[in-house]
């Protein structure tokens, strides 16, 4: 079985520090983890190896829109690509941090909109299972508490959305303060020696691959292999 992770920096940290693809190895020996970084990073194979190409991505967007564009699109480029993604069996998308500062109530709105049309165009893929990840919270000094506030407020609301093959996973909880001065922001203790850097540190992507790996075991359990392969 083959799944494919479409993300950017923070997944790549997820990835790469967090060892993700090691801990699913263990936890889902059946489960084969490809991902998509940037374009022009591309992809790279189940062993960890780039393999020179890329998608990609429309537009090199991994937000909500760009999602749409991969999954709705009618453009070659789109259609394409959606081809590409098809061919795996689970596919994971973790949009970024345009959805962790949300200045009004009305984006708060337009984001769940987006989500909801997002969700719409993969529940057509009844052969597929999506994981849709919530995106990783800004650091402390990077957010307002009321933009982060939304945030807490778009992750919550689109945990309860999921459907029979699109899951849904905190990653946003997971990182998250959930009081004092780091609340619905990068925890402290995740955060690296440059404030403003909203990546999280090593400690941060250790705990969320983790997490992750735990979640996908758990959710995956019923599709294990019952002859014993884990091919």
């Amino acid at each position: 079985m083959r799944a494919l992770f479409i993300h950017h920096s923070v997944g790549r940290y997820i990835i790469e520090q967090g060892r993700l693809r090691e801990r699913l190895a263990e936890v889902l020996p059946f489960v084969e983890l490809w991902d998509h970084d940037y374009n022009k990073f591309g992809l790279t194979d189940g062993s960890g190896h780039k393999t020179g190409s890329s998608l990609p991505m429309p537009d090199d967007d991994t937000d909500p829109p760009g999602f749409l564009r991969l999954f709705c699109g009618e453009d070659v480029a789109a259609k394409d690509a959606r081809r590409q993604v098809l061919d795996f069996d689970l596919v994971l998308l973790k949009s970024c941090y345009p959805n962790s500062w949300i200045s009004s109530e009305d984006e708060l709105t337009y984001r769940k909109r987006l989500y909801g049309q997002l969700i719409d165009a993969l529940s057509v893929h009844t052969d597929k299972t999506f994981f849709l990840l919530t995106s990783p919270p800004l650091g402390v000094l990077r957010t307002p508490p009321s933009a982060a506030h939304r945030a807490r407020q778009l992750n919550n609301w689109l945990s309860t959305q999921a459907t029979d093959n699109v899951r849904v996973f905190d990653l946003f909880d997971v990182l998250a303060g959930e009081s004092g001065v780091d609340r619905d922001r990068l925890r402290l203790s995740y955060q690296r020696r440059l404030p403003i850097d909203a990546h999280p540190n090593r400690k941060g992507s250790i705990t969320a691959a983790s997490a992750l790996s735990a979640f996908l075991a758990a959710e995956l359990e019923a599709k294990r292999p019952q002859d014993g392969r884990t091919g």
